[in-house]
C-alpha cells in the first residue's frame, strides 16, 4: 500500500507564514541539478538508466513545454549524499493537476540518515517552488515509517491511500491508483 502525500503551495503563500529552514552543517553543499541531454546525471549518481530516460523525455520532448525536471543534491567533500527527484506530472500520476510536480524517488546515503537532510531538501525544493501557486505531491509506502516522517514534517498532508498498477505485466509503465481518500 502506498501512502499519497500534498501540499498546496497556495496555502504556504496566503497564510503568509512560511516555515523557516531548516538548517544543517556547513559540511553539506545543497545544489540544484538540470539535466540535459549532454549532461543527463550529475556527478556522483550511479548508473541507472531511468534517470537517462527521464532527461531524454523531459529535456527533450518536454523542454517546448517547461516542465520542472530537476535534481536536489547534498553533497558532503564532494561525495553525493542525497538526491531528491522532481518532476512534472505524467500519465503515472493521474490524480495531479496539469501544473503540479511530483517529489520522488528521494535517497539519502545511510552514513547520513538522522540528519534532517530530507527534509532539509524538501524545504529547500517547497520553497523554490512557492510562487508557482502548484501542489507538491509525495508518495511513499506505508513501510517507510523513515521517510513519513520527513515528509510530514515538511508540512505535507496525507490525502489518500491507494497502489501502483501494471501495464503489460510491468510496474515501471504502471500508474498510480489513488484509491481511499483520507476521511477528516
Amino acid at each position: 500500500m502506498i501512502i499519497f502525500f500534498k501540499k498546496e503551495l497556495v496555502d504556504v503563500i496566503n497564510s503568509g507564514k512560511d516555515k523557516k529552514e531548516l538548517v544543517i552543517s556547513s559540511e553539506y553543499q545543497y545544489r540544484i541539478f538540470i539535466p540535459s541531454l549532454f549532461k543527463p546525471i550529475p556527478q556522483g549518481i550511479r548508473y541507472n538508466p531511468i534517470f537517462y530516460l527521464w532527461a531524454l523525455f523531459y529535456s527533450f520532448i518536454w523542454k517546448f513545454q517547461k516542465k520542472n525536471y530537476e535534481l536536489h543534491l547534498l553533497y558532503h567533500n564532494q561525495t553525493l549524499v542525497h538526491y531528491s527527484v522532481v518532476l512534472p506530472k505524467n500519465y503515472r500520476f493521474p490524480f495531479m493537476n496539469s501544473q503540479d510536480i511530483e517529489i520522488g524517488p528521494c535517497w539519502t546515503h545511510q552514513d547520513h540518515r538522522g540528519q534532517h537532510l530530507y527534509s532539509y531538501v524538501l524545504n529547500k525544493i517547497v520553497n523554490r517552488f512557492k510562487n508557482k501557486k502548484v501542489s507538491v505531491w509525495m508518495i511513499c509506502d506505508t513501510e517507510n515509517v523513515l521517510s513519513q516522517k520527513g515528509i510530514l514534517r515538511t508540512g505535507f498532508k496525507i490525502v489518500g491511500y491507494g497502489r501502483r498498477t501494471k501495464i503489460l505485466g510491468l510496474r515501471l509503465l504502471g500508474k498510480y491508483k489513488l484509491e481511499k481518500l483520507k476521511e477528516g
